[in-house]
């Protein structure tokens, strides 16, 4: 009988670890130092476009209310840093912004934001300046991008869990009452 309890502990263990709730660790942001002793470089041109917009259940986390854009920076100068800040539009909470200069990862910028937990998303537009910031401090070149999602899609948990997951839960807590013979 204790074996069977300690199986079954293991695999609900099991069942828990392999839910989507550990599925989203957030990468640290990498920002960008600048020595105001350094010499001025020149600053090369760059474009930025909004390349997919992500709410709610679209995200591969669980179906929360994280929210975001994936911006595109082309070409990515090594040497410089990115500042982004919102100069108008409707944008949702907690839009997250930096005025401090960071680095793009894998030539892009997430910026994030809270969605409401509801079945209809408010629309979004509003836009962005993305400035370069050189080695010294000095601001290059910004560019502007419009964020807009007039989606209403929502976010629902229905048909989410793999049945299978189930199966072996239940599965799981029937093995000790199982009959020894």
């Amino acid at each position: 009988m204790f074996k069977h309890a300690v199986a079954a502990l293991i695999m609900v263990v099991a069942l828990c670890l392999a839910s989507d709730g550990f599925a989203c660790t957030p990468t640290p942001i990498e920002w960008f130092r600048t020595d105001s002793t350094l010499p001025a470089i020149v600053f090369e041109d760059f474009e930025v476009t909004a390349n997919s917009i992500l709410r709610g259940d679209s995200l591969p986390t669980t179906c929360d209310n994280n929210a975001g854009v994936d911006l595109r920076i082309d070409p990515v100068d090594p040497e410089v840093g990115y500042t982004v800040t919102r100069i108008e539009g409707r944008a949702p909470q907690r839009l997250s912004v930096f005025s401090q200069a960071f680095l793009p990862r894998d030539g892009g910028i997430w910026v994030s934001w809270t969605d409401e937990l509801s079945d209809k998303q408010p629309p979004v537009d509003f836009t962005l300046r993305v400035t370069a910031i050189g080695p010294n401090g000095d601001k290059g070149p910004s560019r502007d991008v419009v964020v807009t999602d007039g989606t209403d899609e929502g976010c629902s948990a229905t048909g989410h869990q793999d049945v299978s997951l189930l199966g072996l839960l239940v599965l799981g807590l029937l093995l000790p009452f199982r009959r020894i013979r």
